[in-house]
């Protein structure tokens, strides 16, 4: 050995999907890539694994959306096996009356499902999905775009809000006014403006307080169900063929590839910095590897708190991440089942409680006493559940006749 240290041009701190679409495409630039990841699997929390023998899970993510297709099309992740079997109903709430409502890819089975509760609300909803899709071509333009530094300092930021803005004027003026309730009201003073019954506000806005330190009535969640639309209009969703770790292993693929290097294992114990920039990092075995720029795919708090010496970020910047908000408010079970579960509401199996995404206990009420419970440190008494059953489209993840939960 001459003792010199490895040096490259970028280090990427884990290998979550994240830092390996970073990987491949600094890559894809001719910049020489490191990527360390702590655990012996990459994908971070996008991965397969066995829980129990012969039953495979998607241990966190566990239905593929808002994937950027130009990142399934660079990346070539349909080539390299990514297979989608499309979550269909993309809602299903069963209701204690022994009723249930479900909203489909197909406009027509949707409009039936939601007239049995009411004709008004089928028409409305019809009426909110056109204008959703007219607002979400106007955001949709902003998603793959570094945002404009607030301060505007520069000419090509400034110019870029001035167009911004000339576009927004040229929004229908409904649009306009719903873009703008969308992106301060609460889901509940959203959805109460537009609709009658309490099934269809449950099926509607589940998802916009699902995961979020927040409850329906909290001002902004009622962006939340624009944000799908935004990124889910040309994207699919649905269960992955061998789990969401073959999205990660896809990825991983393509950085080999293209020349990145992938090490697991490598437990990172430092971001080494001087004067205020990277110069490296240093792994828990004692190892030093160099490179004038490092990117973090840990979280902003373990990243800059715990991994970067503090005396080397600018106090107004630390003092932000202190008060960054990050609390989590989900929890994830992994069941291994011998069938499938029969519900009242869509008997036999399976049905489509199984084919797509079921929320039980999710009126806009239950998820609001949540949030209530939640912010007094206790545990929801009737906590909402998202429950699927990816073994009903992919039976690769369970042995013969088994199904996961």
């Amino acid at each position: 050995m001459n003792g010199l240290r490895e040096r490259y041009d970028v280090i990427v701190v884990g290998g979550g999907h994240n830092g390996l679409v970073t990987a491949a495409y600094l890559a894809a630039g001719g910049v020489r890539t490191l990527v360390l990841e702590r655990r012996q699997v990459l994908g971070g929390a996008c991965v397969t694994e066995e829980v129990f023998p012969g039953f495979r899970f998607s241990t966190l993510s566990y239905i593929s959306a808002l994937l950027r297709p130009a990142i399934v099309r660079d990346l070539q992740l349909e080539r390299r096996g990514v297979e989608l079997l499309p979550c269909n109903p993309g809602v299903l709430v069963p209701f204690e009356d022994g009723r249930s409502l479900a909203l489909w890819d197909d406009a027509e089975r949707t409009r039936k499902e939601i007239s049995t509760f009411s004709t008004r609300d089928a028409d409305t909803y019809e009426e909110m999905q056109e204008q959703f899709a007219r607002i979400a071509r106007f955001l949709a333009r902003m998603i793959d775009r570094t945002p404009p530094s607030p301060s505007l300092q520069r000419p090509a930021d400034a110019w870029y809000v001035l167009r911004l803005a000339g576009r927004f004027r040229g929004l229908d003026r409904r649009d306009r006014d719903t873009l703008i309730q969308l992106m301060t009201a609460s889901v509940q003073d959203f959805l109460d403006e537009r609709f009658e019954t309490d099934a269809v506000k449950a099926a509607l806005g589940a998802s916009a307080a699902i995961g979020l330190a927040s409850g329906p009535r909290t001002p902004g969640t009622a962006y939340v169900m624009l944000h799908y639309a935004v990124g889910g209009g040309e994207s699919s969703w649905g269960f992955v063929r061998g789990g969401m770790g073959t999205i990660t292993q896809a990825m991983a693929e393509a950085c080999r590839e293209r020349g990145v290097e992938l090490r697991t294992g490598a437990e990172i114990a430092e971001i080494r910095a001087q004067n205020g920039r990277a110069r490296g990092v240093t792994l828990a075995t004692g190892e030093e590897i160099d490179a004038p720029v490092v990117v973090s795919n840990a979280d902003p708090k373990r990243t800059f708190l715990s991994l970067v010496d503090r005396r080397q970020i600018d106090p107004d910047y630390l003092r932000g991440i202190n008060s960054f908000r990050m609390t989590g408010t989900s929890a994830k079970l992994n069941l291994a089942l011998s069938d499938l579960p029969e519900f009242t509401c869509r008997p036999g199996t399976p049905s489509d409680a199984h084919t797509g995404t079921t929320e039980i206990a999710c009126s806009l009420g239950n998820l609001e006493d949540g949030w209530d419970a939640c912010k007094r440190g206790r545990i929801a008494e009737s906590p909402c559940c998202e429950v699927v059953f990816p073994t009903a489209r992919d039976e690769t993840l369970a042995p013969a006749g088994k199904h996961i939960l």
